[in-house]
């Protein structure tokens, strides 16, 4: 499997502060990931039902 055809490796971010997550959600952007933040617990872990991901970032206290 040729890795380039791939596509950027794949991040979900769980963190309920608004400033924190869109910090982290730009600033892995702009490194070149697939981002995708989620707001809360819950949303989280139903997005990573749903979804394959490389990367599970969460904070810890929600």
């Amino acid at each position: 499997m040729n890795p380039a055809a791939v596509g950027p490796p794949s991040i979900l971010t769980i963190e309920d502060d608004p400033v924190l997550g869109a910090y982290v959600h730009e600033h892995l952007g702009r490194c070149g990931f697939q981002v995708t933040w989620c707001r809360n617990g819950r949303q989280g872990l139903q997005m990573a039902r749903d979804q394959a991901f490389d990367v599970v970032l969460m904070d810890i206290l929600l």
